[in-house]
């Protein structure tokens, strides 16, 4: 998925999947409780995956990639 917002800062990058991590919280309304992440982690982690985030090198967009294995 990728947003057209301001991208995630160095911190979110480090943080961002951290259970109950909320970046900047000026930017932020109450309904964000920093837990989507955590949970959409622990879930891919428990089939094998993992949860990339990263900014788009061509524009300053946050991208988030689902990497899942493949069983055949």
């Amino acid at each position: 998925m990728v947003d057209q917002g301001h991208g995630f800062t160095g911190e979110d990058l480090l943080y961002a999947t951290d259970q109950f991590y909320q970046g900047d919280k000026s930017k932020h309304s109450k309904e964000n409780y920093g837990i989507g992440l955590f949970v959409a982690e622990q879930i891919i982690k428990m089939h094998g995956g993992s949860l990339v985030l990263e900014n788009r090198s061509d524009k300053i967009v946050a991208k988030v990639s689902i990497l899942l294995p493949v069983k055949e």
